[in-house]
């Protein structure tokens, strides 16, 4: 046999369990390898690199030129094949994989099965599997219906505090009726009294305003009545006018709006504390805040802007400065309203305490016909 080149010629003597190893000259070179006192000399394991236990499980059929039949290399083959994928030449790996497949297939089952073990148990498993499934949607739903059941609590909670709130009102509103018609009657026969004690015809017009609004009305009347207007004339007038009418304010501090429930205390607060002004408007017999600005001067030049861009609505002949406690605020407004348009009347007054509860200190008005 050659390895890496060099020839060599082994020899063993089977009945002394002896190798001897020859170069290609003939000399023997059997010392050159290990030897062990058991097992002999190594060569097998120093040249082929195998061990003993590795060469007795292959197969050397070359010997002075015996061959094997086929039958008998098939044998081997076989043999071969088994010790690689079972580890015993006796045991063919693809046998018993097919008997064990056949064993699984009757003995548990496949997919393509109806009745075995595997069957019947993958049935259970989805019907455990459906059942879950369902717990899990009943779960969902009734943490959505918990959900709507504690919004439809809080709904209900508010519907019966907003219930309680109208019912209030409704009492109250009920006896302000009750109040405006006992008025009504006492100021009917109030009027009749009055015309058949001074044989003059009285007449009632809601001004659907108040404080400095109402003043430049009756300032109105006053001078048609001057003119010689009949009643009707002035009647009409006035019902037209109060409808013209522009009417706005700014309030310095919303503090008796907040003690007279009107605004919420803590949103009042909030407000104060970032320096905003509120901007009114009053009209239809209603004060309702518009707008916000930061600063007295600021809300005073939002208060001129607003009169500004409604005054066409009027004749623009008379204006109406109102304050409560603050003459250079009205001073002030008058100058820039007077430089933008020239006006037939300018009054400047203090508020009435009507007002003036609604307003604080601080507040102005400016009001238009």
């Amino acid at each position: 046999y050659e390895i890496n080149g060099q020839n060599y010629t082994a020899i063993r003597e089977f009945n002394k369990n002896n190798c001897k190893v020859f170069d290609k000259e003939g000399n023997d070179i059997t010392a050159l390898f290990n030897k062990d006192k058991m097992r002999g000399s190594e060569i097998g394991i120093e040249q082929l690199e195998i061990d003993e236990e590795t060469f007795i499980n292959s197969i050397f059929v070359s010997q002075k030129n015996v061959e094997v039949d086929d039958s008998g290399r098939k044998s081997v083959i076989q043999k071969l094949t088994n010790m690689i994928q079972s580890g015993d030449e006796t045991i063919s790996y693809d046998k018993a994989k097919q008997k064990l497949q056949k064993k699984l297939l009757d003995e548990i089952g496949s997919d393509r099965t109806q009745n075995k073990p595997l069957n019947v148990t993958m049935r259970e498993i989805n019907l455990l599997e459906d059942k879950k499934a369902n717990l899990v949607r009943n779960r969902e739903k009734q943490m959505v219906i918990l959900e709507k059941e504690k919004e439809l609590d809080v709904k209900l909670a508010n519907t019966t505090n907003d219930l309680e709130k109208t019912s209030k009102v409704l009492e109250i509103k009920d006896r302000y009726f009750n109040l405006l018609r006992e008025r009504e009657n006492d100021y009917e026969i109030a009027v009749k009294i009055a015309e058949k004690e001074y044989k003059k015809r009285i007449e009632i017009i809601d001004s659907t305003t108040g404080s400095i609004g109402q003043a430049l009305l009756v300032s109105k009347v006053a001078d048609m009545i001057n003119e010689d207007k009949d009643m009707d004339e002035i009647i009409n007038t006035i019902e037209k006018l109060k409808n013209e009418l522009v009417f706005y304010g700014a309030l310095h501090t919303l503090e008796n709006a907040i003690k007279g429930g009107r605004i919420n205390a803590i949103a009042g607060k909030i407000i104060g504390a970032l320096n905003l002004k509120a901007i009114i408007h009053i009209a239809d017999g209603l004060v309702k805040p518009i707008d916000k600005a930061r600063g007295d001067k600021n809300s005073i030049n939002k208060v001129i802007d607003y009169i500004k861009d409604n005054m066409d609505k009027t004749s623009k002949t008379k204006l109406a400065i109102g304050h409560a406690n603050c003459p250079e605020k009205a001073l002030k407004i008058k100058e820039v309203l007077e430089n933008h348009h020239k006006f037939e009347e300018v009054h400047i007054m203090e508020v009435g305490p009507s007002m003036g509860v609604y307003t604080s200190e601080g507040a102005v008005l400016v009001a238009v016909i």
